[in-house]
């Protein structure tokens, strides 16, 4: 109605003035006597016989069962009566009013026996606040121009006509016309026990009103285990007894337009008792308000009716009452042995505001009915505010403090008995949920809490509300499944299910075709905005946590989780059962992104037990997942309980980033972080990489380690691209790693970016497997398998083609009692650069492990930045405390180390050193690059070079040097071994007897054994002790006999006669003639060498110069034979360039010894004779030109 438009019809402003003055008139006390007036349209009329304030009602036409009553003005009077006096035989009775006048009824209709008394008055009826029912049977007050009969006959109060004659002949329903009157309903009336029953009918029977708009105004309908109809509609037919389901389509079909339904000022509407009756409402708009209630109520042993709601437009419920404390409520419930019944609402839209809820609970042993709503355009619930939900519903929930009667708005099924809570399913395109609002099925006694199924074509949004299947008790809980296309959780929204018993906890399914987005967690909210499971203070299982969608973001704090026990932020719940497994499959993108406002909570993918109990796994499939500005991916362990296993699987990448810059919300607690640690006595999960790339960057971190007791999980990482790690800068790892390693300062939870299985205390760290296609760990990153206290260190297995370090680290090293773990490298190239450190360590009474490096085409070393505190390098090494030293293995064709790096199995504390050992085609160390087993109190360690070249240039060293014990050993197998430019190869002790050096090699060139260093290159096993400590070196070259396997050649080159031609015709034409002859040397190795055709000078030494100087002449091209000084100058061979004696350094650059240039020899092409007579052989130079004779013979050809 639009009373404000100026284009309304006036003829409805008359009816509806007509109709108020209506009510003045028949109201008023001067009319009270005429207010049931007969008509004369029947055989036998009716008749009315006042008798004080009943007006007795005879006569009318009887036809079998039924009697035929009309009225042309029908009323009853506050404290009137219209008594109908009928027959005992007379089932129904049929009361129509064809005058123009509402009916208004303010007393007491009354009929004889069971008879059942229908009113039917087009213009409009009104029940007033006194208005009271005494009748045997049921009653039906109906707007309708006529009431249909099972012959097909009409008894129409519109066009007054004869009943029908048929004995047998039953109403069947009522046809309304275009425009049926209102029909209000106000009473009040009370029953013998002073309840408010209003329009109330026996048990059993049926209580209908049919008509246009209906509206109950503080009104009240009771129909005690009997059925009520409430219907409106216009222009159509309504069958009696017609059987409602959720379905639209199941409200009367044709031409029908739906009417508005309204209930406020606190009605109420019950069909409750010892069985509950059924509820059937048909309506355009149904609207509840005011605290008013829908109720069926089934306090028995027989089960409740269905309560079912067809609206074609909306769904109303609203506020409460004036008091605050009734609220506006739809629900079915049963308090006893009987099974509660059904609600269902089928409508265009459901709107549930301000303290109003749908609800089908159990509180006894019967259990509830299910709630099932279907709405064709949206869902919406709307609170009153989160915070006091919050306080009020959650809080209490968690302390097991709240109760089922306690409801807020929301959908409600729950038990609190020994029945079964009914399920919640809603199928509509969008549901909204906002301020406050629940979806609750819990179970708070024994029986099993119900089900929610939210299906929204659409879109879910949730904001500070929650969907919960919960128990408290014994009873298991419900399952929560939603399908959508968009879901959204912000502010507070919580999908999940607590179990608080010991009851199991139920599952949560979560499919969105589109995406889900958890966002905004308000500042110091108990639980947050999350989809969980959790088990708290129980022992029995948490349900699982199932979610598969196209995208899932989640920010500012949000969580998706199952765990057993609680971590609120303040506080921690140690209580719980075994965790359940959550499972995410987005085929897109997961994105976790930032940390709560209040820098407590980081955005979670999390499956955790805070308890003995275990963890579940947590399983992500996607196309990409983001970790980023301080979130996390997660499995825990807080307590003896294992932690699940965390398995990740990536088509695209996987990219954990977190912030080059700390924010202070963070406090620097937060890392972006994929983690399944350990952090109690329970051991950790492993975590598993399964992608296409995986960049961890800025602060990002990877982590299987055990900060407890418990064992920690393995990192196992496959990729088909690259793995890319990246920090924030060298100095960071330096300062965070490095130094509080040295100074046995480093926590396990000192951690930068990277990749971690380590143990903090007594529990062994996990494995690290990696298999890529290249790693790059720049920056800072590290990986680390470390060992703290008396925990031992993780195994680190890397697979790749290329390895790349710029400064980044590796480690498997112990700062505490137990022994660091090994690492091995299978690639084919492995680059180091930059403070770049590749190793094992051990800073106390552990034991160093093992390194291993295997690549088939390259390892180098290089570039130790300036304030570095460790070189760049690849070590196993005992840094201090009793620790021993591990080996170090590489196996490579090439291995280059230089500019200070250096690789390091030695010890600098009272543990003993361990073994380096280099297998290499070719090895080359420069510019101060150190190979060193040393050690400072124990055994001295070894070091093993096999390579066919090996060279040492620019103060490089190979030490197994001892302080306080015995020097090492050092064995070299090579080819040729080269150390120029004071490089040196020592096994030197300070109180002990110096270790021993052993070399095998065709050729030495640099440097040769001393009995002290020198500033030369030298090879060195002495003791400060003296001479008779010292070690022993031991150079093995072959003996080689020059004149083995020659020939004699012979003295004749050639018969020249036979070369000379004797065609003098040919003359002309150019020919040549080469000797090459013995190349300068003797017709055999016993002959003495012959004069060169050109002399040769004497070179001059050039004063100081020593004996044992290089020669500057092009190197000799023959193979060196012997390294021994030979007429006190050494054979250089032509692969190595010219040293300088003086400063010791190369006058040659690069990172590759360059071969010396020799002048090419170039075969001759020419000739001529000079000015003295001499024949010189040329080479295609300008001036010269084949020889040709002055004369030609006369018999040869003109081009001769």
């Amino acid at each position: 109605m639009k009373p404000s438009h100026p284009n309304y019809p006036k003829k409805h402003w008359l009816v509806f003035l007509s109709c108020l003055l209506a009510v003045g008139y028949w109201m008023s006390p001067e009319k009270t006597s005429a207010q049931i007036v007969p008509d004369s349209t029947l055989p036998i009329n009716s008749t009315v016989t006042p008798n004080g304030n009943t007006l007795l009602i005879e006569g009318g036409t009887p036809i079998g069962g039924n009697l035929f009553h009309s009225f042309q003005e029908f009323s009853v009077p506050t404290g009137g009566e219209a008594y109908f006096n009928n027959s005992l035989t007379i089932e129904n009775i049929l009361t129509r009013v064809t005058g123009g006048s509402i009916s208004n009824i303010d007393g007491v209709l009354r009929a004889n026996s069971g008879a059942n008394l229908f009113l039917l008055n087009p213009n409009g009826i009104v029940f007033g606040p006194n208005a009271a029912l005494n009748i045997g049977g049921s009653f039906f007050a109906s707007t309708a121009d006529s009431l249909r009969l099972s012959d097909g006959s009409d008894f129409s109060a519109t066009s007054p006509n004869p009943p029908p004659m048929l004995t047998i002949n039953v109403p069947l329903g009522l046809q309304l016309g275009a425009s049926p009157g209102k029909i209000i309903n106000q009473s009040r009336a009370s029953n013998s026990n002073g309840n408010t029953v209003g329009l109330s009918v026996q048990p059993g029977e049926t209580i209908g009103l049919v008509g246009g708009d209906i509206s109950i105004e503080g009104g009240a309908i009771d129909a005690p285990v009997g059925k009520i109809e409430l219907i409106s509609l216009t222009d159509g037919f309504w069958e009696f007894g017609q059987e409602q389901n959720s379905s639209l389509e199941s409200v009367p079909i044709g031409n029908s337009q739906f009417g508005n339904i309204e209930l406020t000022r606190e009605s109420n509407v019950s069909t409750s008792g010892v069985g509950g009756g059924s509820i059937d409402i048909v309506a355009g708009k149904l609207s509840v308000r005011d605290g008013s209630q829908l109720v069926g109520i089934t306090s028995g042993d027989q089960a409740g009716g269905p309560l079912r709601i067809n609206a074609a437009r909306s769904v109303e419920v609203i506020g409460n009452s004036a008091d605050g404390l009734v609220p506006s409520q739809i629900s079915t419930e049963t308090q006893g042995a009987g099974a509660g019944g059904d609600l269902t609402i089928a409508t265009g839209r459901l709107l549930l505001a301000e303290g109003g809820f749908l609800s089908a609970s159990t509180f006894g042993a019967g259990d509830g009915g299910n709630i099932s709503v279907r709405a064709s355009e949206s869902v919406e619930l709307m609170g009153t505010g989160f915070e006091d939900f919050e306080r009020d519903s959650i809080g209490r929930f968690l302390s097991a403090d709240l109760t089922l009667s306690e409801r807020v708005t929301g959908i409600f099924t729950g038990t609190e008995g020994t029945g079964d809570s009914g399920d919640i399913a809603v199928e509509t395109p969008s549901f909204r949920a906002q301020d406050g609002t629940l979806v609750f099925t819990p179970s708070f006694a024994e029986g099993t809490g119900g089900s929610i199924n939210v299906r929204a074509s659409e879109a879910i949004e949730l904001s500070g509300s929650v969907f919960g299947a919960s128990n408290l008790d014994a009873g298991s809980a419900g399952n929560i499944e939603v399908d959508t296309a968009r879901l959204l959780l912000r502010d507070g929204a919580f999908l999940g299910n607590t179990t608080l018993g010991s009851g199991r906890g139920g599952n949560v399914t979560v499919r969105a075709t589109e995406s889900i987005e958890l966002r905004s967690r308000p500042t110091n909210a108990i639980v947050g905005t999350g989809i969980v499971a959790n088990s708290i203070n129980s022992h029995a299982p948490a349900g699982k946590v199932s979610i598969n969608t196209r995208s899932l973001i989640i920010e500012d704090g949000a969580v998706v989780s199952t765990s057993s026990g609680f971590f609120s932020g303040d506080e921690t719940i140690r209580n719980g059962g075994t965790g359940g497994d959550l499972l995410v499959r987005a085929s897109e993108k997961v994105e976790l992104s930032g940390i709560s406002p209040d820098g407590k909570f980081p955005s979670a993918l999390r499956s955790a037990t805070f308890t003995d109990a275990d963890s579940g796994n947590l399983t992500i499939e996607t196309g990409s997942l983001i970790v980023r500005d301080g979130a996390e991916v997660s499995t825990l362990a807080e307590g003896i309980g294992r932690g699940g296993n965390l398995s990740i699987t990536a088509e695209e990448v996987v990219r954990v980033r977190g912030s080059a810059v700390s924010r202070a919300a963070d406090n620097g607690r937060f890392l972006s972080q994929l983690v399944s640690d350990a952090r109690g006595a329970g051991a950790g999960g492993n975590l598993t990489i399964h992608a296409d790339r995986l960049q961890v960057i800025d602060r990002g971190l990877v982590s299987a380690s055990s900060f407890g007791t418990g064992q920690g999980g393995d990192l196992t990482i496959v990729a088909k691209g690259n793995v890319e790690l990246v920090g924030i800068g060298f100095a960071e790892m330096q300062r965070v790693i490095i130094d509080n390693f040295v100074n046995k300062t480093l926590r396990l939870s000192d951690r930068v970016t990277g990749l971690f299985t380590g143990t903090e205390i007594a529990g062994a760290a996990g494995d690290i497997t990696i298999d890529a296609k290249d790693i790059v760990i720049n920056d800072g990153a590290i990986i680390s398998a470390a060992a703290f206290d008396e925990g031992t260190g993780g195994r680190l297995n890397v697979r790749a083609e290329e390895v790349e370090m710029i400064g980044g680290g590796m480690s498997a090293s112990t700062s505490g009692i137990g022994r660091a773990g090994d690492i091995q490298i299978d690639v084919a190239r492995l680059v180091l650069r930059d403070g770049a450190l590749l190793g094992n360590a051990t800073s106390d009474s552990g034991t160093a492990g093992n390194v291993v490096a295997i690549a088939s085409e390259l390892v180098e070393v290089s570039s130790t930045p300036p304030g570095a505190s460790v070189p760049t390098g690849i070590v196993s090494d005992a840094l201090d405390g009793s620790g021993s030293a591990g080996s170090v293995e590489i196996n490579t064709p090439q291995f280059i180390a230089r500019d200070r790096a250096q690789l390091n199995a030695g010890s600098i504390g009272s543990g003993s050193a361990g073994t380096l050992t280099i297998v290499a085609d070719f090895i080359l160390l420069d510019r101060r690059t150190n190979l060193m087993a040393a050690t400072a109190s124990g055994f001295g360690g070894n070091i093993v070079l096999q390579a066919p070249n090996i060279q040492l240039r620019r103060r490089s060293i190979i030490s197994t040097n001892a302080r306080n014990s015995n020097g090492g050993n050092i064995t070299i197998d090579t080819n040729t071994l080269a150390a120029l430019e004071n490089s040196d190869i020592s096994a030197n002790a300070q109180t002990g007897f110096g270790g021993r050096v052993s070399i095998n090699a065709e050729g030495i060139f640099g440097t040769e054994f001393q009995e002290r260093r020198t500033r030369n290159s030298d090879i060195t096993a002495t003791s400060q002790l003296g001479p008779q400590f010292r070690g022993v070196v031991e150079i093995n070259t072959p003996e080689v006999d020059p004149g083995a396997g020659l020939i004699k050649l012979p003295e004749t080159v050639v018969d020249i006669t036979g070369l000379v031609a004797r065609d003098p015709c040919n003359q002309e034409e150019q020919s040549e003639f080469i000797m090459t002859g013995r190349g300068g040397l003797p017709p055999s190795p016993f002959d003495p060498l012959s004069n060169p055709v050109m002399a040769i000078e004497w070179a001059t030494r050039e004063n100081g110069a020593s004996s044992d100087s290089s020669i500057d002449s092009k190197p000799i091209n023959s193979r060196p034979i012997n390294s021994r000084p030979i007429n006190s100058r050494r054979i250089i061979d032509r692969s190595f360039p010219t040293v300088s004696s003086a400063g010791g350094q190369s006058s040659e650059s690069g990172s590759f010894l360059e071969r010396q240039e020799t002048r090419q020899i170039v075969e001759a092409t020419g000739w001529r004779i000079d000015e003295n007579g001499d024949v010189i052989l040329t080479a295609g130079s300008p001036g010269s030109a084949p020889y040709s004779p002055a004369l030609t013979p006369p018999n040869c050809r003109e081009e001769h």
